[in-house]
């Protein structure tokens, strides 16, 4: 809505046809997590009338080491700056969409970028995928916070995953300019067929580590698998074990350590997957009769 629509060339105006060009800033896999994954599914989505330009935004490959400041990293910026100049330049995009980082070094790539969208005249369309904005601006130093405001203020239009995340913009972006976007995926796992003999596939899937709960999942592990023998759990995800979205007072624990340990003295009743994709993820959702997923923070 709000947006400048151009005909395609050579389409009749007769047909009427008429296509919007959007440079969309996106991370991509490697490395695997909900932005990535989102953004790729973004990128094969198929949207009629609407022509997708790509500029990834990874900074590195890897979960353990994103928000690092390294030589290739900054390299990695160079060329991301220069893809949305060329892609202004030369196909002049009327929206700029962006997946917002809420990290010191994420953010002010995205403040690189968009500013630079804004410079030539694109709407900007901010996406919030994550529930720790309202922290990094409170803890943020005071150049930063103003850096922020005035960034988040370029915004055109801002979507958000759940309603609880909107009062986190609505001081800088006008509510009518905000809008809840559920997390979607393409999802078509087979269909589960419960088994007769009352074994129970227990799944956690996602980053293992204490952000996402994977710290108390294992303290519980023990007592499910001693409490019923047919209990069969399984793990899938990568370990990511620098934790950035929750401080937690726990002790240091070796997760992995504890998790190989566990499945070592389960009688193969415990399985680590390690990172699922495509039809192995959907075999795995499809084999489940309990998902849990005890995370202190998402973005939903």
């Amino acid at each position: 809505r709000d947006i400048r629509w151009r005909r395609s060339p050579g389409v009749s105006a007769r047909r009427g046809t008429v296509t919007l060009d959007v440079l969309v800033a996106v991370p991509t896999p490697p490395p695997y997590s909900g932005p990535e994954m989102n953004g790729a599914q973004l990128l094969t989505s198929g949207l009629p009338g609407i022509v997708l330009h790509h500029v990834r935004t990874n900074a590195h490959d890897a979960n353990a080491v994103k928000g690092r400041v390294t030589g290739a990293s900054l390299g990695r910026l160079v060329g991301m700056w220069w893809r949305t100049v060329a892609t202004m330049v030369t196909v002049r995009p009327r929206v700029f969409y962006i997946f917002l980082s809420q990290n010191l070094t994420g953010f002010l790539r995205d403040a690189l970028l968009i500013w630079t969208a804004r410079a030539f005249g694109a709407r900007v369309v901010i996406h919030l995928r994550g529930g720790n904005l309202r922290a990094f601006r409170e803890q943020a130093p005071p150049w930063l916070q103003a850096l922020v405001r005035r960034t988040l203020a370029c915004a055109s239009r801002a979507c958000v995953e759940g309603v609880g995340l909107v009062s986190a913009l609505t001081d800088v972006v006008p509510p009518a300019r905000i809008d809840v976007v559920p997390n979607v995926i393409d999802f078509k796992p087979p269909p589960h067929a419960p088994r007769n003999d009352g074994a129970c596939t227990v799944l956690f899937m996602g980053h293992l580590s204490l952000a996402k709960g994977f710290g108390d999942w294992l303290s519980a592990a023990p007592s499910v698998l001693a409490a019923d023998s047919r209990v069969r759990l399984e793990v899938a995800g990568a370990w990511l074990l620098d934790e950035r979205n929750i401080r937690t007072d726990h002790a240091a624990r070796d997760l992995p350590a504890e998790a190989e340990q566990l499945s070592a003295s389960s009688d193969g009743r415990l399985c680590l997957l390690g990172v699922v994709t495509d039809q192995a993820r959907l075999a795995a959702f499809a084999r489940a009769d309990v998902l849990v997923l005890p995370s202190y923070s998402e973005g939903l």
